[in-house]
């Protein structure tokens, strides 16, 4: 009796690792990222006219600075002015920066709510629409995230990887969490 016990348990042993490696592969393929949130070492958030620049430093500390970004420059461009200049990196607050790209890394690939091919405009996703742009170490562009309009339920936004891509429906209000006063990005007390 003992060693029918045994094999069953030995079976049943089996039977789970299997399915906790086949569910750890499903959620790996799920993820909207094809790289890790340690692959990432700058990002920058667009919104409009504005531009964040996020960068680790020699330190492994996360700086920023505003930057000007596609559509600030095509403005001053047409007006044959600068209106804005560029700051210089100051500290930036390390606990939201990472749990800014916590948050962004843990975005999950759902159906495909459009196929790309379809006027964008619905879901408000456009070139000047809040987006992301992820840096690997040499500066190479990893991938970009385009967020939309705020979703049908209250955590949830459209997002897309921009123009011709697919758009997806997250479970998390990417608008509220990363189109915030640009304060809360810098380190307090820390002059932007």
């Amino acid at each position: 009796m003992n060693k029918q016990i045994l094999i069953f348990l030995v079976v049943l042993m089996v039977l789970s690792l299997g399915l906790f490696f086949k569910s750890k592969n499903k959620n790996k393929e799920r993820s909207f990222f094809n790289f890790s949130q340690n692959d990432v070492a700058a990002f920058q958030i667009n919104y409009f006219t504005q531009a964040l620049y996020f960068q680790k430093n020699s330190e492994g500390t996360w700086v920023v600075k505003k930057i000007k970004n596609e559509l600030m420059k095509e403005i001053e461009t047409k007006q044959k002015e600068s209106l804005f200049e560029e700051t210089l990196f100051k500290s930036a607050n390390s606990s939201q920066v990472e749990t800014a790209l916590t948050h962004l890394m843990q975005i999950q690939k759902s159906k495909a709510i459009s196929n790309g091919q379809t006027n964008l405009k619905e879901f408000e996703i456009n070139k000047h629409s809040l987006h992301v742009i992820f840096y690997n170490t040499d500066q190479k562009v990893l991938d970009k995230l385009y967020v939309g309009k705020a979703g049908p339920e209250p955590m949830s936004s459209f997002v897309s990887r921009g123009a011709g891509q697919p758009v997806y429906l997250t479970t998390q209000n990417l608008n509220l969490f990363l189109n915030q006063d640009e304060s809360k990005w810098f380190e307090a007390g820390v002059a932007k």
